[in-house]
């Protein structure tokens, strides 16, 4: 008794001691090792030996050509209900897990005990650094994005704060090519090859500040970040100042082109480093739309260029669309022209110079009638419409600027006073 005292003392003792190396190379085997695989953010554990922090340890043999295997999921946070029956086995075989590493003692069996099975462990069922890049946030737009980039022949790691959007990604999409779906954040970065890249589609603001901070403890120096929403540019130069500490890239991208352009080929603008861009760039060109053969996608500069881009191409956006409204009302009070034909006056437009996707749309729109009321539709849509910001944004910075847009700004203003009821009704 005395011998084995001694013996697991020392033991202990050698698991305490490991090295930074040590340490360091197994938090760099994680989410690439093809036997070991943990939550990136409990990576530490393995160097803290026994401890009460320890929450939970799910140990399994899984007998492979290279010998047992252990998969574990550490965590330090505290769980509550069904799952806190495997507490009782943490201190036995996390420190025999951490023996057993330590010494390179391959025959050493890391399973002194098997937590009891039961549905409430949600296991992953990635595999393991495989997929190219990843989406999280799959919303309509991100949900399309991740589908071009599989139809392009990309692995995709998916990922939505409600699992359910992306198990029916998968289910309704999974012919569109290769989908490694993820239930946790940690399982999501695990499951991308190094550097990791990965694409946040999440509503502008708050909500891409909350998934950032979820997921850079995760990530490892070169990573890459992409956020591909509407963001404000200053917010994506602090966003990337902030990540540069940690010695990882964060690419602020303009995407238009809407649903349809998301999925089928959108134009992207991404800004960041030159050094990110040479690995995000094959894909982004390759996923983007064509025109004579050239992808619209290039990079726009450093720090918020992309997100300044972008901005600036919605407020000309705002003008152009503002301009289409015009035109409509000069044809339907000029000429007294009813919607159907206006629509076909667009559509003629549209064989022209003035081809783009804002005529087409019009075209189809004005055309439209009400399967209800038998009237153009356009005739009983509520003549609203509200801005997410970019416009306004766009006005703004010219202002600050001395930049005279004035189209840009009537076209801003024309959207505030159509969303206000009571001011519009003065016009």
């Amino acid at each position: 008794l005395v011998v084995v005292v001694l013996l697991v003392g020392a033991v202990a003792g050698v698991a305490r001691r490991r090295t930074g190396e040590d340490i360091t190379r197994e938090r760099n085997a994680v989410g690439g090792h093809p036997t070991w695989r943990r939550d990136l953010r409990e990576a530490h554990i393995g160097a803290q030996g026994c401890t009460a922090q320890v929450g939970e340890c799910l140990c399994e043999v899984d007998g492979n050509a290279g010998g047992r295997a252990a998969v574990h999921h550490f965590t330090v946070r505290p769980h509550h209900g069904p799952q806190a029956e495997a507490r009782g086995v943490r201190s036995i075989v996390t420190c025999v897990e951490v023996w057993r590493r330590a010494l390179g003692w391959p025959w050493v069996t890391a399973c002194a005990r098997r937590t009891p099975a039961r549905s409430d462990f949600r296991r992953s069922t990635n595999v393991s650094g495989t997929a190219q890049i990843g989406v999280t946030g799959l919303a309509v737009m991100g949900r399309n994005l991740a589908r071009n980039f599989a139809r392009h022949g990309y692995t995709v790691a998916v990922h939505n704060r409600s699992y359910a959007k992306t198990e029916s990604l998968v289910a309704e999409h999974g012919s569109d090519g290769e989908f490694v779906p993820s239930e946790t954040m940690a399982d999501f970065v695990a499951s991308l090859a190094r550097p990791r890249k990965v694409v946040i589609m999440v509503k502008a603001g708050g909500p891409t500040d909350a998934v950032i901070d979820e997921l850079v403890p995760l990530l490892e120096e070169g990573d890459i970040v992409v956020d591909a929403g509407n963001a404000h540019f200053p917010d994506t130069i602090r966003r990337e100042a902030a990540l540069k500490e940690h010695g990882l890239h964060f690419v602020g991208t303009g995407v238009s082109g809407g649903e349809e352009g998301a999925l089928n080929g959108p134009s992207i603008m991404p800004g960041g480093t030159p050094e990110s861009y040479k690995w995000l760039g094959p894909i982004l060109e390759d996923i983007s739309a064509k025109v004579d053969g050239e992808p619209c996608c290039t990079y726009v500069g450093s720090d918020g260029a992309g997100h300044f881009v972008k901005m600036v191409h919605n407020g000309i956006e705002y003008a152009d669309m503002q301009l289409i409204a015009e035109a409509y009302d000069l044809l339907r009070q000029g000429l007294g022209a009813t919607a159907a034909e206006i629509g076909e006056i667009f559509a003629q437009w549209n064989t022209g110079d003035l081809e783009s996707f804002l005529i087409e749309i019009t075209a189809d729109v004005l055309q439209h009638v009400d399967a209800d009321t038998g009237q153009a539709f356009v005739d009983i849509v509520l003549d609203q419409a509200e801005q997410k910001g970019t416009g306004r944004w766009t006005v703004q910075n010219g202002l600050d600027l001395g930049v005279p847009i004035t189209g840009i700004a009537e076209a801003t203003f024309a959207r505030a006073l159509s969303g206000s009821v009571g001011r519009a009704s003065c016009r």
